[in-house]
């Protein structure tokens, strides 16, 4: 096939290997100084990471889900027999990943157009905003999964069918079975880390089913289902334990909820144009690139009344990568409808059928994005939280080569301007990769401010050690990060605003707490909790000192009070 022997390494190659090494040491650079900030929920995931290196501890799913693969958590966990457990180690998997995502990319937009168009692609994505660098370095699951093994379903699925032969006997069959293992393994991974990842597999099954549906129903099936099998193994197993947690229903759920919990104070009126404008507004920009210049409220339907003129700029950029999807789309339409028409009439269809499946393929890709689109725009997340909610779109970055080529090879009829419009296209690739350029000299501005947060929150934990503070209770955005930056030397327990029960995403930590001699109270100052808590003490005239460390206030049992914390959330 021509396709497969252009995949060889030349100078292009040589180019790409330059990209990605440049993407890994801005990645690396990033996280080596602390980029971005941890919370409690990467935090988990180093716990998780810590439990499996130390403990021999097996998670299916992330801490508290059922939905939500562990697979970040193993490869942090190798990491942590090469390095001591850190942050940096626990991000280092995510550099690699994003690297073979690149990788991956390039050979696919090779298949399906050139590699002028797969360079462009992995240069844009080598770069980013903000937002984009956050999610391919915060390991918080599911986004550089869906990434990778979206982009290599794909990749597999269109090298298949573009290498097919109906002259192929048992010997080719059998070794194209090992691809279909590699696929169905991809597959497997990707729907147990995240179920973010199902537009990209139903095309690359779909794309088989058009194509090699003789090989599906053959070995290569067989193959492609024991892949499957061994990839989605832990979902699977869990699945059937817990047969009344399924892991599709929740994410459904979780999806009719925008991600949120369904309450009266979340599940507000909301309308489609909501929901259009909230994607087009804030979603869309945030998740392919866009440097925000104004934002708005997180708070569930909050940000409808604060629209206002400076979000011009990142509607424009919503709606521009809205048109060039759908010109993109109506454009490869237009090719395959004519070239649909040649294969009728040519004689020698097999020498028509690869440009065909190349058109399909390029179609398929497209669908996958409108698919994530859609499927984003049914859920009440981008009409109520389109900020916090914009991660779900992260499937878009794969769909990259598709914008490139409209943009750098598009073939219109317009032979008078065409010299014009090339022009145009290549200012505003170019444009594209000084905004996503100055997205990433933005977030290396953000290191000192990050740094000095990470110092505090050191500070903060030496403070509590020192003073043999070692079992407290506090609200989760402290918890998890405090126990895994102090390697689990100080246990936490979840509490709410209103000092009851919280979210123990482990619940051994809130065992632990409980069971302890003495207990502390360790609140961000002026927060709900914090205020809540000096009433009930001042209410109930019990005894208890206020020490302030950092931003936060410590409550200690004063030594004559006969109670093991100042007040006991368990009691």
């Amino acid at each position: 096939m021509n396709y497969l022997r252009k995949m060889r390494f030349g100078r292009a190659e040589i180019g790409l290997v330059g990209i990605v090494t440049i993407a890994v040491i801005i990645r690396i650079l990033l996280i080596a100084q602390g980029w971005p900030g941890t919370n409690s929920d990467e935090a988990t995931m180093g716990l998780m990471a810590l439990h499996i290196a130390n403990n021999g501890e097996l998670p299916i799913f992330f801490y508290g889900q059922n939905y939500m693969g562990a697979l970040e958590a193993y490869l942090a966990a190798g990491f942590f027999h090469f390095f001591a457990p850190s942050l940096f180690a626990l991000r280092l998997s995510l550099v690699i990943m994003f690297a073979l995502f690149l990788f991956v990319l390039y050979a696919l937009s090779c298949l399906l157009y050139s590699r002028k168009v797969a360079l462009w692609s992995c240069l844009l994505l080598s770069l980013g905003s903000v937002e984009m660098l956050t999610r391919q370095t915060k390991a918080v699951g599911g986004a550089l999964e869906t990434l990778l093994f979206g982009a290599l379903a794909m990749l597999l699925s269109t090298w298949l069918v573009l290498s097919w032969s109906p002259t192929y006997g048992f010997k080719e069959y059998r070794q194209r079975s090992w691809l279909y293992l590699c696929l169905g393994v991809s597959i497997g991974l990707g729907i147990w880390s995240h179920l973010l990842i199902i537009p990209f597999v139903g095309m690359a099954c779909l794309l088989l089913l058009c194509f090699c549906r003789r090989e599906l129903f053959s070995l290569g099936g067989l193959a492609l289902c024991c892949g499957i099998l061994c990839g989605a193994f832990p979902l699977m197993l869990f699945n059937l334990q817990h047969p009344s947690e399924n892991s599709l229903i929740t994410f459904l759920h979780l999806n009719n909820a925008g991600g949120m919990a369904t309450t009266s104070t979340t599940m507000q009126e909301h309308s489609l144009w909501d929901s259009l404008l909230g994607t087009t507004l804030f979603s869309l920009p945030l998740a392919t690139g866009a440097t925000p210049i104004c934002m708005a409220s997180t708070t569930p339907g909050v940000w409808r009344g604060q629209l206002s003129s400076c979000m011009v700029w990142q509607g424009i950029w919503g709606g521009t990568f809205l048109l060039l999807l759908s010109c993109s789309t109506c454009l490869v339409a237009y090719q395959l409808f004519r070239l649909a028409r040649l294969y009728k009439q040519s004689a020698d269809t097999m020498k028509v059928r690869p440009q065909i499946v190349r058109l399909v393929a390029r179609v398929f890709l497209l669908l996958c994005g409108w698919g994530t689109i859609f499927s984003y725009l049914l859920s009440p997340a981008p009409a109520l939280v389109p900020i916090t909610s914009a991660r779900y779109l992260v499937g878009l970055l794969i769909v990259t080569p598709t914008l490139v080529a409209f943009l750098l090879e598009c073939p219109l009829p317009l032979f008078s301007f065409r010299r014009v419009l090339e022009k145009v296209s290549l200012s505003l690739a170019v444009l594209l990769v000084i905004v996503l350029g100055y997205g990433t000299y933005t977030a290396f501005l953000q290191v000192p401010d990050v740094q000095k947060i990470n110092e505090q929150q050191e500070a903060l934990i030496q403070n509590l050690l020192q003073r043999n503070v070692t079992d407290i209770y506090s609200d989760y955005w402290t918890c998890n990060w405090l126990i895994f930056q102090s390697r689990e030397r100080i246990i936490c327990s979840v509490v709410d605003d209103s000092l009851e029960q919280g979210q123990n995403r482990y619940p051994s930590y809130q065992d632990e707490v409980k069971m302890a001699e003495k207990a502390f109270y360790l609140l961000p100052s002026g927060s709900s909790g914090d205020k809540n808590l000096q009433q009930r003490l001042s209410l109930l005239q019990i005894p208890c000192q206020q020490i302030t460390i950092e931003n936060y206030h410590l409550y200690v049992p004063v030594t004559s009070s006969p109670t093991r914390s100042c007040l006991n959330p368990n009691a």
